[in-house]
């Protein structure tokens, strides 16, 4: 096992913000797949599952020992050797190819991305869109600080993608950074047009559209990952 890294131990041990319906007994959604090796993440606003304290420690009560918070990150680590949650991952698998990168595991390819929540906690109802704003705010408040931790200790990392409207605003807002609107991605039978996000800061790409890959059709998806393959290989 690989030692976890003190960051990430804390946010494994740390407790959810009050009253923001997070299922309780639960780690937070810390990262899946092999962050130390990661050249792209990806960014959802809030995690689609967790796993209970109980999976990983003998303790009762939903304590935690140090044997437990190496068995959670070991769990996230080799996330994609077990589970592809179809719905969510296989669309962002397509747009990853066309970067030249993959979560690995059941994909067959070589691990080099890794999925990231802006807001860690699972919730019940798991849909963001029917948490309370109030509630929203908290989570996302609470995630700030590991969300900038691991872009700041894991510098590999070269290209960050935003897979929402939502991701997109908090990253501008919250974390600053400076996107700027650089393609409107219209597909014939489809009334919504995408609109596709760029940013540059230092050595690192952000790329962000502005709704979830899970409500296109084939052909978006395929416009989508294209573009942003052609993004990333030319710059913004």
């Amino acid at each position: 096992m690989s030692e976890v890294p003190g960051y990430i131990r804390d946010r494994i041990l740390s407790s959810p913000p009050e009253n923001c319906r997070v299922v309780p007994c639960t780690v937070p959604q810390i990262f899946e797949g092999f962050l130390d090796k990661a050249k792209v993440a990806t960014v959802g606003i809030n995690p689609h599952g967790a796993r209970s304290r109980k999976d990983y420690s003998p303790l009762g009560e939903c304590a935690m020992d140090e044997e437990g918070v190496r068995q959670a990150y070991e769990d996230k680590r080799h996330f994609f050797e077990l589970i592809r949650y179809v719905p969510y991952f296989d669309p962002l698998e397509q747009v990853l190819n066309e970067c030249d990168a993959s979560f690995g595991g059941l994909y067959g390819r070589t691990p080099s991305a890794v999925s990231l929540d802006l807001a860690q906690w699972a919730t019940h109802p798991s849909s963001w869109s029917a948490l309370p704003h109030r509630v929203q705010w908290k989570l996302l408040d609470d995630g700030r600080e590991f969300f900038r931790t691991i872009l700041e200790r894991n510098g590999q990392i070269e290209l960050v993608l935003a897979t929402s409207r939502a991701v997109v605003d908090e990253l501008w807002i919250e974390h600053k950074i400076p996107f700027r609107l650089v393609d409107t991605i219209r597909v014939p039978g489809y009334t919504r047009a995408m609109r596709v996000f760029c940013a540059e800061t230092g050595d690192r790409q952000f790329i962000g559209w502005n709704w979830p890959l899970s409500r296109m059709g084939t052909r978006m998806k395929d416009a989508l990952a294209k573009r942003v393959g052609e993004l990333y290989r030319n710059g913004c």
